[in-house]
């Protein structure tokens, strides 16, 4: 199954590469020539991947200890659980504020720039970007890192969902209703959905418990799952 994982991963990094080359067709207006639309809609299942990747891979290692363990002490099974997943979380807050780091440091460069050659001071659009609520919802460093802080926002959610003895399918069952229902832009849930940037909070909250209940169904003789999976993913 990890062959079929990474062949979907390999698969979704190559259309982000392509979601961003082929964007220049399109700002210099050749939309009609390139169907521009028509591929983007089907780049767009990249970033699902990634996430339901991710919920696999975590629901992985809670088999791993929950075979180690044999169903004796659940509650230390939950424990267990919850770590991991807030591990993964530390991990990825680390990607994030490494990642952002780079950028805020390439940014300062292209600021000194301007002033130096183009007599153009964007301090105060510069300085703008150093505030909890950018740090929080994923724009601290750029606009494309919200991947990677609603990942850190998820994983957490789902560290204490775990310590509470829920799982994967319940936590599936929960969070479809809620994106559909943010769909229909109720104002509570979407002002939820909104802290972080972009796609929001709750399509990587349910991307990832999509991946954590493929997981649950021992997909060792049974490949087809993951490619339904993908196909729900994609709608």
């Amino acid at each position: 199954m990890n062959y079929t994982l990474n062949t979907f991963r390999a698969i979704a990094a190559l259309f982000v590469v392509l979601i961003h080359v082929s964007a220049i067709y399109f700002e210099l207006g050749y939309n009609d020539f390139w169907n521009y639309f028509i591929y983007r809609n089907l780049f767009e299942i990249a970033v699902p991947i990634f996430f339901a990747a991710t919920g696999y891979l975590l629901n992985d290692k809670i088999h791993y200890y929950k075979d180690q363990m044999n169903g004796q002490n659940e509650a230390g099974f939950r424990k267990i659980s919850s770590k991991l997943a807030f591990n993964m979380a530390k991990k990825n807050l680390f990607y994030y504020l490494f990642v952002s780091f780079i950028y805020i440091v390439f940014e300062y460069y292209l600021y000194m720039t301007d002033r130096l050659y183009l007599d153009l001071d964007r301090w105060d659009i510069y300085i703008d970007r150093f505030s909890i609520e950018r740090f929080l919802n994923g724009t601290i460093g750029g606009v494309h890192l919200w991947f990677l802080a609603g990942l850190v926002v998820v994983l957490l959610i789902l560290g204490f969902l775990l310590r509470l003895g829920v799982t994967p399918g319940v936590i599936f069952v929960i969070v479809l209703p809620l994106y559909l229902l943010n769909l229909e832009e109720y104002w509570t849930l979407t002002k939820i959905d909104k802290i972080i940037a972009d796609e929001g909070l709750f399509l990587p909250l349910l991307c990832v418990a999509i991946g954590m209940f493929v997981r649950d169904l021992n997909l060792e003789k049974r490949t087809i799952y993951w490619y339904i999976a993908i196909i729900s993913l994609y709608m």
